[in-house]
């Protein structure tokens, strides 16, 4: 998957192709979950467990031979939900019902992480298998929202232009499941449907326009930011 969306790439924006890979890790593989419990920690600061990973659907990524990057997807029939367990039950509860979203219509994409010096072309296609990845499991699954979050500025922007509907925004002190202590933390949704064509979308245009690639013989695209976050 994704190679000739990638060669397409890589193409068009004068790129040097380097083949790109998914790997399902088996659920059984101890060492790999460890390996990605480590990983997941070196490279984004937070932690998530081992019996968590057990239950989800944990995927590398490999550029050529070396891994690079990876995430977890996760619906409630599988293991609770890690962006719901940051808060008491009943304030959960309150927060899925203002929106009218039950908790058995979600999925969520999460533990994600890459390699610091992964090239804007390999970042771009990363994530865009990984919200491909969660559009096909959970049409499969018939969820309707995809969810998400973070604590970093930069990334709560890109996600939200997809994931456009707030859950919630605040401060957890001393919260250790996703958040650093004392640190803002948002949690959002989207619907599973517009993944492929807004998400897509979102992805590609901040890749296009924050590293300066365009067609050949083209100006280069970009949304405007009303456009960008309807």
């Amino acid at each position: 998957m994704m190679t000739w969306p990638l060669y397409l790439l890589c193409r068009l924006t004068h790129q040097a192709y380097v083949p790109f890979r998914k790997v399902l890790i088996d659920p059984s593989d101890e060492a790999a979950l460890l390996s990605y419990q480590q990983a997941y920690k070196l490279r984004a600061g937070m932690e998530v467990s081992l019996d968590y990973l057990r239950h989800a659907r944990v995927t590398l990524c490999y550029a050529g031979n070396k891994c690079v990057a990876g995430y977890v997807l996760n619906v409630p029939e599988w293991t609770t939900l890690r962006y719901l367990s940051i808060f008491p039950p009943d304030l959960a509860h309150h927060l899925l019902a203002e929106r009218d979203m039950p908790e058995q219509s979600l999925i969520e994409l999460t533990c994600l992480w890459k390699h610091s010096k992964l090239s804007p072309m390999l970042s771009a296609v990363y994530f865009l298998s990984s919200i491909w990845d969660a559009w096909q499991v959970g049409r499969r699954l018939g969820k309707r929202y995809l969810l998400g979050g973070a604590v970093e500025a930069s990334v709560r922007q890109f996600q939200r232009r997809l994931l456009s509907t707030d859950l919630f925004i605040g401060f957890l002190p001393g919260q250790q499941v996703i958040t650093k202590a004392n640190q803002l933390v948002a949690v959002y949704a989207g619907r599973v449907s517009q993944i492929p064509t807004r998400g897509t979308w979102v992805v590609l245009n901040r890749f296009i326009w924050r590293f300066g690639y365009a067609l050949p013989g083209k100006r280069r695209p970009v949304l405007s930011r009303n456009m960008a976050t309807s």
